[in-house]
């Protein structure tokens, strides 16, 4: 779904960005989430029906009979299928006990079937062999129930007239509760057509093209047509009165894209305002990856009575028209519509593609604003400790839309995915996992993402996806620096945020800033203790760790040039037979002390007090140190000599 609202990413936060900019990210993504939340309600309850590998569904022809006035749908459903087994002679569709089948039907052959706990159980006239073809209709009618997904809702447009809506929203297993269907996370349509009969005032919107749009009597028929592989949840209507226009997308080799938008007549002069930049980012989609997926049909936008977006193939169904939204939902046309989540423990491949591909419209057309969303989506996700990306719990429906976890965890995998491998190797990846055989027009597992990016980073990325999709938590780094002579010594202590995490290995980077220049270094951190040695011939200003967000991860980092650090003189006093130091400081009660050997490397540290000002030296060989006190004011260095 979209966007945590799908702009779905609900996020109540905290964050220390402008208020302003805070609020924005988080109303926008506590609204997309609350949508996937509610339209999942009914996982803990599903289970898709063993029966469902027996048989592969070809094609479905819907046709409907509604009133935007009414919570009410009558239809005929057509399936074609071929069977995967021999001797098959039952099917199982799915369909909610709200509804009644008044018959079905094999050509003019009635079917024997029942109804009940949500499965329609049809036996066919005859029986087939594998690969043998078949064909059937149900036709049924009733008052869809609203059990919380609002997978089937009567509702109205916001305005004087109160113009009633029907729109469907079916993800992941609403649509029996609307049309008898094969609800399914391994079988496509592979084609459909869906025709919808309503009052004359009322269009339907819908997957696919529309290939005509009659008017006979008080009575309207929308026929659209979709030929391209579809996931059932994707499948939608929508029904009111609409104002229709078009905005169009050109794609490198010269073809047009109608972009077809359906909005609420008091919503038009807003709408036309902000669809628009769906063209250049469409566009811009299509020349970093493959051309948009459905571009012999269309795009789109159909006005819904819910605050959020929910990307249904070739027509996103949008309550408001926000850039971010707009971005969200358009990805999902590639990553979760064209290539679709294989299970549900896995959303991450849906939602946390959507979200990376906001950050790269940000990156593209605002850059300003992608740092001050990292900024935002960083402090979001290690607000809290632990969590992986991975769902192992489906029912939980709060922990399978998790925004931190599903959707900007998963984003921030990607992100630091583009830094390990490089621009060239990571994009090369995306573009063949997008045209891989097993996933195109399919389904995905996150194995099959790690193989075409290894492949084009020839690299092996097994322990990076162990860690960052099914370890918990993040790193916590505790990064220490000063410069001695010519050298920088950097001191990297790593802790996972979740007792039970993984070791991160991680290429860490770290900005040195020296005379108004900067130049970054990349560490590769393996141990949870670490040392490096850079050369710099001149004490850098400054040190920064992880400029720019780079990597997932919380630390806290201290730099110390010790040629520079003013030297006073402390009243200390070393003994031998203890191999320990005695401080005195009367103006701090506490300090941060730090030994560094003669060649400038930490070989100790801890916490000074003034109510037990004695440092052990135990643990160390004789020779001369620096000892190095840091208070909240000041920093004081001095030798010593430990014998």
């Amino acid at each position: 779904m979209k966007h945590i609202t799908k702009t779905l990413f609900f996020l109540l936060i905290f964050l220390s960005i402008s208020p302003v900019k805070a609020q924005k990210y988080s109303l926008a993504h506590e609204q997309l989430i609350r949508k996937e939340r509610r339209s999942y309600q009914a996982i803990s309850n599903f289970v898709e029906n063993p029966a469902a590998s027996d048989w592969d569904l070809t094609y479905n022809r819907l046709e409907f009979f509604v009133d935007p006035h009414e919570q009410y749908i009558k239809g005929n459903v057509f399936f074609q299928f071929s069977s995967l087994k021999d001797n098959l002679n039952t099917l199982v569709i799915d369909l909610d006990d709200s509804l009644t089948v008044t018959s079905v039907v094999a050509g003019n052959t009635p079917c024997s079937y029942t109804h009940t706990e949500g499965f329609i159980h049809l036996t066919l006239p005859t029986t087939l062999q594998k690969k043998d073809t078949g064909s059937f209709t149900i036709s049924y009618q009733g008052s869809p129930i609203l059990t919380g997904i609002e997978a089937f809702v009567q509702d109205t447009q916001q305005d004087p007239d109160s113009t009633p809506v029907i729109y469907t929203l079916s993800e992941p297993y609403g649509a029996k509760e609307w049309w008898p269907c094969k609800e399914s996370l391994s079988d496509k349509i592979d084609s459909i057509d869906i025709i919808v009969h309503s009052p004359a005032p009322f269009r339907t919107a819908s997957n696919g093209i529309l290939v005509s749009d009659t008017v006979i009597g008080d009575q309207r028929t929308c026929h659209w047509q979709h030929r391209h592989p579809i996931v059932t949840y994707l499948v939608f209507i929508s029904n009111t009165i609409y104002e229709v226009y078009s905005d169009w997308a050109t794609l490198s080799d010269g073809s047009k894209v109608e972009i077809l938008n359906y909005v609420y007549p008091a919503s038009l002069d807003t709408a036309r305002l902000s669809t628009p930049v769906t063209a250049q980012y469409l566009e811009y989609f299509s020349n970093l990856f493959m051309d948009y997926p459905f571009k012999d049909e269309k795009y789109g936008h159909a006005q819904f009575g819910w605050n959020g977006g929910m990307e249904h193939q070739t027509m996103t169904s949008m309550g408001s028209f926000e850039k971010d939204l707009i971005a969200h939902e358009l990805a999902h046309q590639w990553f979760g519509d064209y290539i679709t989540c294989g299970s549900w423990h896995e959303i991450w491949l849906n939602e946390g593609f959507a979200t990376y591909m906001e950050m790269q419209i940000l990156e593209a057309f605002d850059p300003v604003e992608l740092q001050k969303y990292k900024d935002y989506v960083i402090k979001y996700i290690t607000a809290y400790p632990g969590g992986s990306v991975y769902v192992s719990d489906i029912s939980d429906v709060d922990r399978l839309f998790n925004a931190r976890l599903s959707y900007f965890k998963g984003c921030y995998v990607l992100l630091m995915l583009r830094e390990l491998l490089g621009d060239e190797a990571f994009f090369a990846g995306i573009n063949r996992y997008l045209r891989d055989p097993r996933v195109a027009d399919g389904f995905s597992t996150t194995d099959l993402f790690r193989e075409n990016m290894e492949q084009a980073g020839d690299t092996t990325l097994t322990d990076y996806f162990d860690t960052w999709i099914y370890g918990k938590g993040h790193p916590v780094y505790d990064i220490r620096s000063n410069h001695s002579g010519s050298e920088l010594h950097i001191d990297i202590s790593q802790q996972p945020s979740d007792p039970n995490g993984p070791f991160f290995r991680m290429k860490l980077p770290v900005t040195l800033y020296t005379g108004g220049k900067e130049e970054t270094y990349w560490l590769t951190n393996t141990v949870q203790d670490q040392q490096f040695t850079l050369y710099a011939p001149v004490a850098p200003d400054s040190v920064k760790f992880n400029k720019g967000n780079k990597i997932l991860c919380q630390f806290q980092e201290n730099y110390t040039s010790l040629s520079d650090v003013r030297t006073q003189e402390l009243s200390l006093a070393y003994d031998p037979s203890g191999h320990c130091l005695t401080v005195v400081l009367d103006e701090a009660e506490t300090a941060h002390y730090e030994l560094y050997d003669q060649q400038g490397r930490r070989v100790q540290t801890g916490k000074w007090e003034a109510n037990h000002p004695v440092i052990s030296t135990a643990l160390l060989p004789p020779g001369i140190y620096n000892l190095l006190l840091t208070t909240s004011q000041k920093s004081y260095s001095v030798k010593v000599s430990c014998r």
